[in-house]
């Protein structure tokens, strides 16, 4: 017969292993990320502007740009505090890597796409 504190000893043995599994599971799935200065960045909003209700909120602010790299994982950026192109305003926001996504331009998105897959047959009408 198991007594209790045998049994505390057990769970608490198969807890820590599975933490184990969980941490060695997202860690081979983490991909460090890196952003030089300048860069364009998507900033995530969750939690940021209070003023709006949440469906109010955008989800990603930006792009903005990277301006200095405080450690690894804080980076400040330039928010743009208007969507409009004609106001030049920005504010310094500290971020962390987490709430940051690479941005990708038009230009630059459409040229990794590949032009032509296979070959090129003729069609007769």
């Amino acid at each position: 017969m198991l007594h209790s504190q045998d049994i505390k000893n057990m769970v608490a043995k198969k807890l820590f292993h599975r933490q184990q599994l969980t941490k060695r599971s997202k860690d081979n799935r983490r991909q460090a990320v890196n952003f030089v200065l300048g860069d364009k960045v998507w900033l995530c909003q969750k939690g940021l502007d209070l003023t709006k209700p949440k469906f109010a909120r955008r989800a990603w602010i930006g792009p903005c740009a990277i301006v200095k790299k405080c450690s690894d994982l804080i980076y400040i950026i330039n928010v743009p505090l208007k969507k409009s192109s004609k106001s030049h305003s920005f504010k310094e926001v500290q971020a962390h890597v987490r709430n940051l996504k690479e941005y990708y331009s038009r230009h630059n998105y459409l040229c990794m796409i590949p032009l032509c897959v296979g070959p090129l047959y003729h069609i007769r009408i």
